[in-house]
């Protein structure tokens, strides 16, 4: 899917592109929970209220505001394709769901996930136990598919992830993570699990890791799960809730306002301005930048790795993410490039300071003079 952005970056290349299109992808969410809504009720009034308060939620919700708070991914860009094609499957217009799902397939290899959730939503709560049980085998199919098959040959060995499976570590950590994840939607998505189904194989991707960060709420990988829950949420408000509610004479207005305000106190995250206004544009980052146009230029066509906070900003095919300073494998006169600022020294290299002496000690590395905030190194071996 990477690929129509690479008419902008003839144009200019610039992460912010990146960042545009992630913008605009999670600020429209709103808008097609209001169409969403308006699948559920005929009332105008209903349909604006739930629409307006899920958008607040979506802007408050912590699992997704992580997600948008971490290095660009791909998957980031998602959400608003997860509703459309949610939206299509309760109109029952079907190809156009199936259209829309198979554009997400483009994004990343656990977008599967969201096909086998369909499968489970309409099985449970719509009842079409074949239509969804076909989606389900489906979904599952084209899982292995590509971890077992289309990526290992891409990448010229097995799907490295799978070795992140580990069901029973960290279970009390795994319980405060659904903890999290269902509190500030009030459990709603459990209690109605005939609808809230539709996020389980997502969720389950997470579950069954023993890799901490995945249910940590910290990084990207509720960005999946986000748009799943937020999806089923107007259904499960006006057709279950709301009646509750009435039914109980309970007041809703009071309700609302206690979820938003113990969201606002206990769950959410200060605002990405609030970063911006802390950490400036300084000299420091025009001549960051500086140094790596002249990085681009001084070495065209050697293989560039880079310290993960700089990766995205050297837009060329010969370019690495710097995982770690063992450099044994790394071809010859390839050129490592790592800022020692306190600001970017960002996983996953735990020691930066150590990495540095090993590179500026090591008897293959020889330093590259002429940046001024970048410390620039060419394997040299002889």
């Amino acid at each position: 899917i990477m690929i129509l952005f690479v008419p902008l970056y003839w144009l200019s290349p610039d992460i912010r592109w990146l960042l545009l299109a992630q913008a605009i992808s999670y600020c429209i969410v709103p808008i097609i929970l209001y169409k969403i809504a308006g699948l559920y009720t005929l009332e105008k009034y209903k349909q604006v209220l739930v629409a307006f308060g899920l958008g607040l939620a979506w802007f408050l919700y912590l699992p997704m505001r992580s997600a948008m708070d971490f290095t660009f991914h791909p998957s980031s860009l998602v959400a608003p394709l997860i509703l459309i094609a949610f939206l299509f499957m309760e109109e029952k217009r079907y190809l156009k769901m199936w259209l829309v799902l198979g554009v997400i397939l483009l994004f990343k290899e656990n977008t599967p996930f969201v096909i086998c959730g369909f499968g489970l939503y309409l099985s449970f709560h719509r009842r079409r136990f074949q239509q969804g049980l076909f989606v389900l085998i489906l979904g599952s199919f084209l899982m292995v598919l590509l971890m077992q098959i289309v990526i290992p040959y891409f990448e010229g060995g097995d799907y490295t992830k799978l070795a992140r499976v580990g069901i029973f570590v960290d279970p009390v950590l795994k319980l405060e993570y659904l903890f999290k994840l269902l509190f500030p939607l009030l459990f709603l998505p459990l209690m109605a699990w005939r609808r809230g189904i539709i996020a389980l194989p997502a969720i389950m991707q997470n579950i069954v890791a023993k890799y901490e960060p995945m249910y940590s709420l910290n990084n990207h990988y509720d960005d999946l799960i986000s748009p799943l829950l937020f999806a089923c949420l107007p259904g499960i408000i006006i057709d279950i809730l709301i009646p509750f509610l009435k039914r109980n004479n309970l007041n809703i207005r009071l309700i609302c306002f206690a979820v938003l305000f113990i969201s606002l106190t206990f769950l959410s995250k200060p605002s990405p301005l609030k970063k911006v206004w802390e950490n400036p544009k300084k000299e420091f980052h025009s001549q960051l930048k500086d140094d790596l146009v002249r990085l681009e230029n001084k070495f065209p066509d050697k293989p560039i790795y880079l310290q993960h906070p700089l990766f995205a900003h050297v837009n060329r095919k010969s370019t690495y993410d710097l995982n770690s300073c063992k450099i044994n494998s790394f071809p010859n006169e390839s050129i490592i490039a790592i800022s020692p600022d306190k600001s970017l020294r960002h996983w996953p290299i735990k020691d930066l300071d150590q990495c540095l002496d090993m590179l500026q000690e090591g008897k293959e590395t020889k330093q590259i003079p002429g940046f001024q905030n970048l410390l620039v190194f060419k394997i040299n071996r002889h």
